[in-house]
């Protein structure tokens, strides 16, 4: 993805034809940039957006792979952080243009950003990376780090003055960051504004159309989520004095489509065996290099232009924002080839995950969605361990698949719709499922720290034998 080309005189929000419905949609600003992106074709972005991209602390998002390290299972899954972000801050424009609502350029303007740095906090590895942490004993989530992100990326490349010629206060400032979070104060009634970006009370938001749109092409699994019908069929609807984002009543289909498709991802993509195993191998590779792998970064000294040369560990480069800019998805290379040994142990898992030596699997179950399965995985994986560990010098880890059409906090959807003649009487449908009338689905999944390669075939066999003996008389 490459800008291509600036165009004088052209507007943010350019005004459609005079037949068009939305021919008095105000112009924002002047000189924007044009994008060529494989997803949404040309992206058009003003130049407080472009002043934003061209930072140090956005650019990290280019070494920031969307879907962690899928692509060792699915090759052409390297897309990055960066072009989803473009592509985030682009659909909420197009959300903002058919939603019908009154909105301030500033606002609009506000919108964008907040999509555009909606992933600034991200870690390496994608959600791997949160992982890591709490294995560490450490309490991080990346929104409220991309909202610490992006205050130090306005104050680092001092923004303010081209933030100030386009409107936007100290005020807006902190209404970006809410959008990112997705958090609107409590006397807020524009509610709508708060789920183009993180819509925490239904999961259907932009960042969540674009992703599906972005990874089902680059994992090449056909999707038939029909994002611009959405886009074409929302509006504002209002409930109890407070303005929510509405759907036509006839796509509720295609919109349920959204959680569906989603959760067929996981299932195929993101929570595919093959990837779950890789990325129990990072972990270990991390968690075990995390005491000697030092991240440097020079930190400004008043009067010294060169700096403090300063380092810290992996699992605390997130209390410096200057040394989190300096963490990203270069830290697998950097692991790879190091020649220390202490690291010897994760240089030798990443070598293994590259020569396809993965963990192995020794033991998958489908289960009940409610039960509590944690005294079982702890009893198969000790009996495994008792067994096999010290013949072979190995370990068994074991994780759980889930799949769920559900949102944050284990809800269904609260989604509102409306009549084509009348848009003001909001109301809700209930919503199907392909996993059954629950709508989740969950699965045990239990590896051997050692790959088939290693082991033979006819003692990960035996293995897998005796996983479902101990099952079967547990």
């Amino acid at each position: 993805m490459a800008i291509n080309d600036q165009e004088k005189g052209a507007d943010l929000f350019d005004s459609p034809p005079k037949s068009s419905p939305y021919a008095d949609f105000d112009a924002m600003t002047t000189n924007e940039v044009l994008i060529n992106d494989a997803v949404h074709g040309q992206i058009r972005l003003p130049p407080v957006c472009i002043a934003v991209i061209d930072t140090l602390e956005f650019q990290r998002l280019r070494a920031l792979k969307q879907c962690g390290i899928c692509n060792l299972v699915y090759p052409t899954a390297n897309h990055s952080r960066f072009e989803h972000s473009l592509g985030v801050c682009h659909l909420a424009r197009e959300f903002m243009q058919h939603c019908g609502a009154d909105i301030t350029k500033e606002k609009k303007l506000c919108v964008m950003l907040a999509g555009l740095c909606h992933d600034l906090g991200h870690g390496p590895f994608s959600h791997l990376w949160e992982r890591f942490l709490t294995r560490s004993n450490k309490k991080w989530k990346h929104e409220e780090n991309s909202v610490k992100m992006f205050r130090a990326l306005v104050k680092n490349n001092n923004l303010q003055p081209i933030f100030r010629e386009n409107g936007l206060k100290e005020e807006h400032e902190e209404f970006i960051c809410n959008l990112i979070l997705g958090r609107p104060p409590q006397d807020e009634t524009e509610l709508f504004l708060y789920e183009i970006i993180a819509n925490e009370r239904n999961g259907i938001d932009v960042d969540k159309f674009e992703y599906i749109m972005r990874d089902s092409q680059q994992f090449g699994v056909k999707m038939n989520l029909e994002v611009p019908r959405i886009i074409n069929h929302i509006g504002v609807v209002e409930k109890e004095g407070k303005k929510y984002i509405g759907f036509r009543d006839k796509i509720s289909d295609c919109l349920f489509e959204i959680f569906e498709t989603r959760a067929k991802l996981h299932k195929n993509c993101y929570q595919h065996r093959t990837c779950k195993a890789v990325e129990m191998m990072l972990l270990d590779a991390l968690c075990a290099a995390d005491k000697h792998f030092r991240i440097s970064w020079i930190e400004p000294v008043v009067g010294d232009p060169h700096g403090e040369i300063r380092s810290c560990k992996m699992s605390e480069c997130h209390q410096n924002t200057n040394a989190f800019l300096k963490a990203d998805d270069t830290i697998f290379c950097a692991l790879l080839n190091s020649t220390s040994p202490e690291l010897l142990k994760a240089r030798r898992i990443l070598e293994s995950m590259l020569k396809r030596d993965i963990y192995a699997l020794v033991f998958d179950l489908e289960l009940e969605t409610d039960a509590n399965d944690d005294d079982l995985r702890r009893r198969l994986e000790d009996a495994l361990t008792v067994y096999y560990g010290e013949k072979h010098g190995c370990e068994f880890h074991s994780c759980f698949k889930s799949l769920s059409i559900e949102i944050k906090g284990g809800e269904k959807p609260d989604v509102l719709f409306f009549e084509k003649n009348k848009p003001n009487e909001p109301f809700k449908k209930r919503m199907s499922s392909f996993m059954g009338e629950s709508g989740r689905h969950r699965e045990l999944l239990i590896f051997c720290t050692l790959g088939k390669k290693s082991l033979g075939l006819e003692t990960l066999n035996n293995m897998r034998e005796f996983a479902k003996y101990i099952y079967k008389n547990i």
